[in-house]
């Protein structure tokens, strides 16, 4: 029961930015801060600064203030260790961040410990843009574990809430993906620790944020496979060149086979001049070479059938 509590407390935060920018209570807190610090009340200026925090309406420049105002009434306080961790908080979201110059040592010296500190808030924000578009939020380093959730607005209309601390998907009403997107990365309270914008097919992110756009999946062109070449057996010239091959044979031997013939029939007519087994001979190379010629016909007509077939199937 408080787990779910604790869940329903932080979605309240996350959604209370909506109304308390038009309160402005944090930017008023975050002024009271300015001018007790200045008038050296420092209780009072910690009392506006923790205000100003728990209001979960400032935007990275405002949380970086309060922030850097908070860690110099620690320091100022005697409390160095809690003066530190504003400052690791302060770097964490704005690493350029410095100190006005002539400030005492109590104060410079926790917020160098802080700055060797050198941890960073990074987050990566990918709007994939389909039929069911969605935004997916990577954290990829947040040291002082910063990030509670993540918050986006559709043109200002519709808000989508979601929390979590490594990886968030925030689904996206349909055709969402074509409006103007704001995205924040907040804090348990609803500050804004960084934010990115998408438009146009295209993404931007503040200093802490990398903001990019994926192609549609459903638009995507599908790569065509590329026409596999037809195996050697299958290509219809080699079996045309086979079959006038065979072609050119079967004549030469239909060719021989006549010569022998006619051969054969002068002998036949010059009886008793040649022997009888040359005769034998010669008939049986007649009949051999009939065969061959035969067979190269066939096998001619086969092939050029082969040829033809393919020609017309590839």
């Amino acid at each position: 029961m408080r787990r779910l509590w604790l869940v329903a407390a932080l979605a309240a935060a996350l959604h209370r930015p909506a109304i308390a920018d038009e309160r402005g209570s944090g930017a008023a807190a975050l002024a009271r801060a300015r001018d007790h610090l200045a008038a050296v009340e420092l209780d009072l200026a910690r009392t506006a600064l923790d205000e100003a925090l728990r209001a979960g309406d400032s935007g990275p420049a405002e949380l970086a203030e309060i922030y850097l105002l908070s860690g110099r009434v620690a320091a100022a306080l005697g409390r160095p260790d809690e003066a530190s961790e504003h400052f690791r908080r302060l770097l964490a979201i704005d690493p350029d961040a410095a100190l006005p110059a002539g400030l005492a040592p109590k104060i410079v010296e926790p917020f160098e410990a802080a700055r060797r500190s050198r941890g960073r808030l990074r987050v990566r924000a990918e709007l994939r843009a389909s039929r069911d578009p969605s935004l997916v939020v990577t954290v990829e380093s947040d040291p002082l574990a910063m990030v509670a959730g993540a918050r986006a607005s559709m043109s200002g209309e519709q808000t989508v809430v979601v929390t979590g601390a490594r990886r968030m998907i925030l689904r996206l009403p349909p055709g969402s993906d074509d409006a103007r997107i704001a995205l924040a990365i907040v804090d348990r309270h609803g500050n804004r620790l960084a934010e990115a914008r998408f438009a146009g097919g295209r993404g931007e992110g503040d200093s802490r944020v990398t903001a990019t756009v994926s192609r549609p999946l459903d638009s995507a062109p599908v790569a065509q496979p590329s026409p596999r070449a037809a195996p050697l057996y299958a290509r219809w010239y080699l079996w045309a060149g086979a079959s006038g091959a065979l072609l050119a044979g079967a004549v030469y031997f239909g060719v021989q086979a006549n010569r022998t013939a006619d051969r054969l029939d002068e002998w036949q007519g010059e009886s008793g001049t040649h022997d009888a087994s040359a005769a034998l001979d010669l008939d049986a190379r007649g009949r051999r070479q009939t065969i061959l010629a035969d067979v190269g016909f066939a096998a001619a007509a086969v092939t050029a059938g082969v040829a033809g077939w393919l020609l017309w199937r590839f």
